[in-house]
């Protein structure tokens, strides 16, 4: 009887998946409609979550089936850089035909630089009518879902995003006292519908409470505990050059101590900023000196911390969660 039992609960794990998993048809069915090609830096269970929600919406508002073409190159940073070389590249194709001097291809998105000469001036708002006229895309890519307000606010400056429709169409969640245009100092949607906030987020740590009683160690709850010396090796980080949430994440560190240094010193002068950016700037030192990895993207942080690999780490409330 105890080996039918075991026999039994054996077959029903193995069985159980494939009788309760969700039908493919949830995540969209490409060859049956249309498809939308999204970049992200999201990781894979966010962008299943994401595209499987679509993929009904879309089927019980519109009617059809869409299928999500996800793209993921890495983190934010390196998803502004990608857009910007692809944008670029498309657009020296079409600025050929039009006799555009090369030194002005880059400042058709980024502006001429700030002692450029007269003649470089004039090519470079050339360049810009000429780009902003375009219709020179990122490798067929639709959307871009993820990094923060600083990434795509740079983004639709350059005339690499375009206005969505979505404040003309749904007008009324964006009446005041629904969806606030800012707040807290932060842009949540911008007012020519080129991007919007899809969560508001804070950031944090992440700890492994299991790891940090082993070591006996007291678990971290604000930024200065993520330079003491005992966290050596334990810490879990990430590039901030590749990801857009994490260069966040250290500017909150330093806007803390610089907001620290101000209040003990009871004035807001240039020698309490001083101070405090240089606070600030020696913690993230002594972070990178106790991280363990450095990740290229955030969402790593959080695994890295929850399989025990490393103690705490810098994290987003969401990923965190």
């Amino acid at each position: 009887m105890i080996r039918v039992l075991v026999f039994a609960a054996l077959i029903a794990v193995i069985v159980a998946p494939l009788l309760l998993r969700p039908a493919v048809v949830d995540e969209g069915d490409a060859a049956r409609g249309r498809t939308v090609v999204i970049i992200t830096p999201h990781n894979e269970t966010i962008r299943r979550e994401f595209a499987r929600g679509f993929a009904r919406w879309s089927r019980r508002e519109l009617g059809e089936e869409i299928a999500v073409e996800w793209r993921s190159p890495g983190g934010t940073s390196e998803i502004v850089r990608f857009l910007y070389a692809q944008f670029l590249a498309g657009f020296a194709r079409y600025a050929a035909d039009h006799d555009l001097a090369p030194a002005a291809l880059r400042a058709a998105l980024q502006g001429p630089p700030a002692q450029a000469e007269d003649d470089l001036r004039a090519a470079a708002a050339r360049a810009r009518a000429l780009w902003l006229g375009s219709d020179v895309d990122a490798a067929g890519i639709d959307l871009i879902f993820g990094g923060g307000q600083y990434d795509l606010h740079n983004l639709a400056r350059a005339g690499c995003l375009v206005d969505a429709g979505l404040i003309a169409d749904l007008s009324e969640l964006f009446a005041t006292g629904v969806i606030p245009q800012r707040m807290a100092g932060e842009t949540i949607y911008d007012p020519e519908g080129r991007y919007y906030g899809a969560c508001l987020s804070s950031f944090g740590i992440c700890a492994n409470p299991d790891r940090l009683r082993d070591a006996g160690l007291a678990l971290p709850r604000q930024w200065s505990d993520l330079g003491r010396p005992e966290l050596f090796g334990g810490l879990a980080l990430a590039d901030p050059t590749k990801s857009g949430s994490v260069t966040r994440c250290f500017e909150l560190i330093i806007q803390t101590c610089m907001h620290q240094a101000v209040a003990e010193q009871g004035a807001d002068g240039p020698a309490a900023l001083d101070a405090g950016w240089r606070d600030g700037l020696t913690l993230i030192k002594r972070m990178a000196g106790n991280a363990r990895s450095v990740s290229d993207g955030a969402s790593e942080i959080p695994r890295n911390v929850a399989r025990g690999d490393a103690v705490a780490g810098v994290c987003i409330d969401f990923y965190g969660r």
